[in-house]
């Protein structure tokens, strides 16, 4: 029995050292074409996103627009001139909340931010509680 893990031992060390060059690690990997340096996603690239569904991400993308729904009570951040091609921030206005005003210094300006995204009629969104959420990057 000694004897046999006298041979055993070495050549599974062996085969160790032979194998691991040829195995690709997690370090080695090439980030994703929709991730920045840091790992962000891009909220404009819809097909990367959309099998992150229901999971928490990192976006970082420049809004082109902000805009309200029909009665006032939702605020929208938009990243594509076509908002309905890419992701969206969604905030919902109550009491104290924010106005479309107070969301305008955002255009035009280099964003991040993290949250669980989700999928509304076909639409990719991140619901945010407050605009503190969103942190400029420029």
């Amino acid at each position: 029995m000694k004897r046999t893990l006298f041979f055993i031992l070495p050549a599974l060390c062996l085969a160790g050292f032979v194998i691991t060059p040829f195995t690709a690690s997690a370090a080695d990997a090439s980030p994703s074409p929709s991730a920045t340096a840091s790992n962000d996603l891009d909220p404009t690239d819809a097909a990367a996103l959309k099998p992150m569904v229901g999971k928490t991400v990192s976006i970082a993308g420049k809004v082109t627009s902000v805009n309200a729904s029909k009665s006032g009570s939702v605020l929208f951040l938009h990243f594509a001139q076509d908002w309905n091609s890419s992701l969206s921030l969604v905030l919902f206005a109550k009491s104290g909340a924010p106005t479309l005003d107070s969301l305008q210094p955002f255009v035009g300006k280099k964003v991040k931010v993290t949250g669980k995204l989700e999928l509304y009629k076909d639409q990719l969104e991140i619901k945010l509680d407050s605009p503190t959420s969103i942190e400029t990057a420029e």
